[in-house]
Order: structure tokens, then C-alpha cells, then sequence
């Protein structure tokens, strides 16, 4: 089984015929995987990882490591974040690292035929150490999406800043 988060009681089932790709060793991933090296001006490459300067119009990183089938993939961010795509979907960002989950789950996706992108944000120095890509079954990564994706009880929250930062709200004292 592999455990999606030490927070969730969610799992997914490994897929034992294949074989784990861990990328830990950004200058050698991108040196074997990357469609282009990364420009110099744009990106820092070295031990730490692969790391943005902050300029959110660069080039995004491709790696293609060519997998197939369904993969749990797990990232580890230099700083706080990093931003990755795979194969043109949606932004996915790993959250803050945290000492339970140094490397945050980031989907339960079919790889075939797809590459992931990383991608720059404005904030510098932000960027990508490692990703890890653990072979799981099709059924049990899709059993986990239908859940994840459609919950049987709608969650809502309200993030309201306003009264913290608000001008109005400080001049009246809080009302």
C-alpha cells in the first residue's frame, strides 16, 4: 500500500511489477530527462535542486521520463512550494514541507505518454528537489480519484482576512 498522507487514512495499492523512479538528484534528472537544458538566467541547477530566480514568465523545466501507466507521485519543494504540471493539466503545488511529510503527495496519475513541467513563481528561490514516482494499480488510482474528486459530503470553508487587514475595520475598533 502506499500511504497518501500521514494525515488522511487514504491508500492506494502499489503496483509490485514495476519498478519505483525516484528523482533525487536534480542535475542528473534534468541532464537525462529534460527535453532542454534550463536557462542559466532563469534557473539555478545544483545540490539543492532545481531552483527558480523568481522570474515567473521563464521557461518551465520538462522531464520526461518516459513512464507508463499509473503512478503516485510525490515532490519534495526547495522553500515552501514549487509549481509543476504534467502534460499541459491543471496547476498542481505541493504545500510547505512539513516534518510528517517531507515530500507532499501530489496526484495518483496515468503517466503514459506525459512529462511534467516545472514551473517558476515570482517569489525566488523557490524550486524542485526531488520527485518520486511509485507504480500503482489503474483500479486503485482511479478508485482514489472518484473519492477525492466527488466526496460524498460537500466541504466549504471561509478563508476572511478582512477583518485583520482592513482599514475600516481597525478605525471603528473591530466592528
Amino acid at each position: 500500500q502506499v500511504v497518501v498522507s500521514p494525515f488522511a487514512d487514504w491508500t492506494i495499492e502499489r503496483d509490485a511489477s514495476r519498478t519505483e523512479l525516484y528523482l533525487d538528484d536534480m542535475p542528473s534528472a534534468v541532464a537525462q530527462y529534460a527535453e532542454a537544458p534550463p536557462s542559466d538566467d532563469d534557473w539555478q541547477l545544483g545540490a539543492t535542486g532545481l531552483v527558480g530566480r523568481g522570474n515567473v514568465g521563464a521557461s518551465p523545466v520538462r522531464l520526461d521520463p518516459k513512464l507508463a501507466g499509473y503512478f503516485a507521485i510525490f515532490a519534495r519543494p526547495v522553500g515552501r512550494s514549487c509549481m509543476l504540471r504534467f502534460s499541459g493539466e491543471a496547476f498542481l503545488r505541493p504545500g510547505r514541507t512539513d516534518p510528517a511529510q517531507p515530500e507532499p503527495f501530489i496526484g495518483a496519475l496515468d503517466m503514459t505518454g506525459k512529462s511534467v513541467e516545472i514551473l517558476q513563481s515570482r517569489t525566488k528561490g523557490l524550486g524542485l528537489a526531488a520527485l518520486r514516482f511509485v507504480p500503482v494499480t489503474e483500479e486503485s488510482a482511479r478508485s482514489f480519484n472518484e473519492q477525492t474528486e466527488n466526496p460524498p459530503l460537500a466541504l466549504s470553508g471561509v478563508a476572511d482576512w478582512h477583518g485583520i487587514y482592513s482599514d475600516t475595520h481597525k478605525a471603528t475598533g473591530g466592528s
